[in-house]
């Protein structure tokens, strides 16, 4: 063997990329993804394969992350003497994840309640007996988390006490140990979450203090973000944000078959709620990018993903099955590339939801801005209300375009002939736009 040959077949193999920034195995020599959990190394498979990987390490984590061994599902105590906060968060990820089974809960929710329960654990201690967790235990808990102190906000710390109250929950509602009646007796009048009152005075104070900006993009913000857009498919996502207010996930999750190119609408089911979205009208500009975008896909790393109308640079969706995808991290490399603000670390795609509802609000249709934006509408409105017109959902759209090229609507309407078959929606438009900062909801 010449040592040409040698030293190519010893020639190691170049280890692969992660397939985003938080994706949690690490490339092993061997081939495979890997990760070291309490000490001890597992392999979870092939790096020509790492969402199946995914898969395996999140099934894994629930017995291994917040127990430490692969038999804890199976050893817990079922009694208030002996049950313990590490043997409840592990039978309340393993009821989770039969829910998930049986699409109940989404793997999102799942990956959420492991890192809730990993926190109890480190908090309180694996051998803390969970009935013996007071009030003012659950007081730290929360203070230790919360802001100043901690790093979470008013609302992620709301989502964290639902998390970590439902782990007590379900072990009463499974007669572990016995809870009064009168649940704060248990956790204490403190552990409870922010009612909307205490929510909103926060933001403003958050606001008053510079902490906290509007979620708000600014016309001139979107052109100059719309510019430094280098690829079709994130300029898609960048005109379906602003045109029918999707967020990251809406738009990972599109299929081709959504869109219906001849009359100029697209039907996406929110992915958050559930809730319906059909024939919301699209721009001239969005329909050119959408069509960009198909065209400039790559070929799709499996099959099944063959039907997706944006894909990234590695043939996969841009949101997956544990979380929304790469857009947020695109979208502050836009922010930089366009000169913008980036301290402000708010202004995320997700704001194109929050102008599309600021400004499309304005028109008065408030029913019309919340059926694109995928809203619950639990009103008895909304349980009378047998469909929803065209007119209105092109009169919200058009008020928004119009807004965002800063045109006159009464000189300059949206030409209707280029997203829909009928002319007379381009004479709904208003006639007098309101400031931003107006209130909004009203019908006038």
């Amino acid at each position: 063997m010449t040592a040409k040959q040698n030293s190519t077949k010893t020639a190691k193999r170049r280890k692969p990329d992660k397939p985003r920034k938080n994706y949690p195995l690490t490339a092993h020599a061997s081939g495979q993804w890997c990760k070291k959990i309490k000490g001890k190394q597992y392999y979870f498979g092939p790096w020509s394969d790492p969402d199946a990987a995914e898969k395996k390490y999140h099934a894994l984590a629930i017995d291994v992350l917040v127990d430490g061994s692969n038999e804890g599902v199976q050893q817990a105590a079922q009694t208030a003497s002996t049950l313990t906060v590490k043997e409840m968060c592990n039978q309340y990820i393993n009821q989770m994840q039969m829910m998930v089974d049986q699409k109940r809960r989404s793997p999102r929710t799942l990956g959420s309640i492991i890192v809730s329960c990993k926190k109890l654990v480190d908090h309180f201690g694996p051998l803390k007996r969970a009935a013996a967790v007071t009030q003012a235990d659950f007081a730290a808990l929360m203070h230790k988390h919360a802001k100043p102190r901690g790093t979470l906000s008013a609302a992620t710390l709301n989502n964290e006490i639902i998390r970590w109250r439902g782990a007590f929950i379900f072990a009463v509602k499974s007669r572990w140990f016995e809870m009064p009646v009168d649940r704060a007796a248990f956790f204490g009048p403190h552990f409870v979450q922010m009612n909307r009152k205490e929510m909103r005075i926060f933001k403003q104070r958050a606001r008053e203090s510079g902490e906290q900006k509007v979620k708000f993009i600014e016309r001139d913000e979107f052109h100059k973000l719309l510019a430094v857009a280098h690829t079709p498919a994130v300029r898609g996502q960048l005109w379906l944000g602003i045109n029918v207010g999707f967020g990251n996930r809406d738009c990972g999750t599109l299929k081709v078959n959504a869109i219906d190119f001849d009359a100029g609408t697209i039907s996406h089911a929110r992915s958050k709620t559930g809730v319906e979205r059909n024939n919301l009208p699209l721009w001239p500009e969005t329909l050119a990018a959408l069509r960009e975008a198909i065209d400039a896909r790559p070929e799709p790393k499996h099959p099944h993903h063959a039907d997706h109308v944006f894909l990234t640079k590695r043939r996969l969706p841009w949101a997956r099955e544990h979380y929304s995808g790469p857009m947020q991290q695109e979208f502050a490399k836009l922010r930089a590339r366009a000169g913008l603000d980036q301290d402000d670390r708010r202004k995320t795609f997700y704001c194109l939801r929050h102008t599309f509802e600021t400004i499309g609000c304005q028109t008065g249709h408030q029913v019309a801005v919340n059926y694109i934006m995928g809203h619950v509408d639990d009103s008895m409105g909304g349980n009378y209300r047998a469909y929803q017109a065209a007119d209105p959902l092109r009169l919200v759209t058009n008020f928004v375009r119009d807004w965002l090229f800063d045109l006159d609507t009464k000189t300059e309407p949206v030409p209707a002939s280029s997203c829909t078959t009928s002319n007379q929606v381009s004479r709904l438009a208003v006639s007098r736009r309101q400031s931003i900062f107006e209130p909004c909801g009203a019908s006038r």
